[in-house]
């Protein structure tokens, strides 16, 4: 399971709880987790329901697209409600949190720039700048991208390994 925080100031007013993080599971879930005084709450993010919705837990552990589909890694907006979800074949999801659900905002199937690159190379971190203009995201294959995030997650370029 992977876990991530979620700045406070991004969920944070009258009606949300002050302590508030996320988990993506084996299972293709991603649960928002909050606390509210003396007992915790999650709302429930089932990721392939997203492109399939008659997808039931037992098919998407058999169905050919998803049942070697893993959620790699997560991470949380700095300022916005938001949230980005990567997954094993180098794709990307991109949620707006509310206090009961997540809506699914876009799916990006990331370019790396190179033709030799593998399809399917898993995302192992997302890094995202404080002002949410870049996201910063590293693959299995050790490749380190940068990617415009106020235009469709573009690819922008390479980052050195020992910058």
């Amino acid at each position: 399971m992977t876990k991530s925080a979620i700045n406070k100031r991004s969920v944070q007013d009258n009606s949300q709880p002050v302590d508030t993080f996320i988990t993506c599971a084996d299972d293709m879930s991603v649960f928002v987790w909050r606390h509210f005084g003396d007992r915790w709450a999650f709302s429930y993010i089932d990721v392939v329901k997203c492109f399939d919705n008659s997808l039931t837990y037992s098919r998407k552990q058999t169905d050919k697209a998803t049942q070697n589909l893993r959620l790699t890694c997560i991470k949380a907006y700095p300022r916005q409600p938001m949230l980005v979800v990567g997954d094993s074949k180098g794709i990307i999801r991109v949620f707006q949190v509310t206090h009961d659900r997540a809506l699914l905002l876009s799916t990006h199937e990331l370019i790396k720039g190179l033709e030799i690159s593998s399809k399917e190379d898993g995302i192992v971190e997302i890094f995202i700048t404080s002002d949410e203009q870049f996201a910063i995201i590293a693959f299995e294959s050790g490749l380190i991208c940068c990617y415009d995030v106020k235009n469709s997650f573009n690819f922008v370029g390479h980052i050195e390994r020992d910058a």
